[in-house]
């Protein structure tokens, strides 16, 4: 198990469910420790097989899945579409009507 200068390398940290499963096979089949094991794939120690065995038993091949890390994404909501100004004239006699006489009298005759 002397890995030399590779040992001091940074490894591959992420793995996917078919490579898993590939080494759990290969462990069983030649009834090989952890650590043989992941001497035999350059994987690191720290319980990472044993992890993934506990799993496979725990929850078969969807549990060797990797998992989306980190905080979900807010989703944003949506805001209601503004109806679009069509006839501005119409708008400016909807409120000319609305104003009490005096004050329309007022506004038409500057002083």
């Amino acid at each position: 198990m002397n890995n030399g200068l590779k040992g001091l390398s940074k490894k591959h940290e992420h793995y996917n469910a078919e490579f898993k499963l590939s080494v759990l096979r290969r462990m069983k089949k030649g009834r090989l420790s952890y650590r043989e094991v992941e001497a035999m794939f350059n994987l690191r120690g720290c319980g990472m097989v044993s992890r993934w065995e506990r799993l496979y038993h725990e929850g078969g091949v969807e549990a060797l899945k990797p998992k989306p890390k980190g905080r979900p994404k807010m989703i944003k909501p949506s805001l209601p579409p503004v109806p679009p100004l069509t006839n501005l004239g119409t708008l400016g006699r909807c409120c000319d009507s609305k104003i009490p006489e005096s004050l329309v009298d007022i506004c038409s005759h500057p002083t």
